[in-house]
């Protein structure tokens, strides 16, 4: 009997076990593994067959005209930049019209400009302060 014990002892095969850990996939859950994202970001796009249906593709009219809109809005930008700055480049507190717009540049202190920009048009203006860089 003893004999038959020793054997089964020495033939056992020993068994280990761990605990089992919950790793969520999604980077949004706390604890979640950030080095996931972009993959979930590619399994989500793979999967999204949306488009949007007021999306068109432009015409070469379209395409023409948009660039000369911006052209011209880039010169009137020039135009309003030059007439405003000093020989070395500064901002200057003052007001000049181009067109239907009106751009007022105040001086406030540590060396901020408060510009409001108004279309003459409509009424509607729009404001905002920038370091002028004395």
């Amino acid at each position: 009997m003893k004999a038959i014990r020793l054997i089964l002892l020495m033939t056992t095969i020993s068994a280990q076990a761990s605990s089992l850990v919950y790793a969520p996939i999604n980077p949004q859950f706390v604890g979640g593994n950030s080095n996931n994202a972009s993959w979930l970001q590619a399994q989500a796009s793979a999967q999204d067959t949306t488009t949007d249906p007021s999306l068109t593709n432009p015409s070469p009219l379209q395409q023409f005209n948009s660039a000369l809109q911006n052209a011209v809005t880039g010169a009137i930008i020039g135009a309003v930049t030059k007439g405003l700055t000093n020989t070395s480049g500064n901002l200057n507190p003052g007001t000049i019209t181009v067109g239907n717009f009106t751009v007022t540049m105040t001086a406030l202190p540590n060396s901020m400009l408060h510009i409001v920009t108004k279309d003459l048009t409509s009424g509607a203006t729009s404001s905002f302060d920038v370091y002028n860089g004395s």
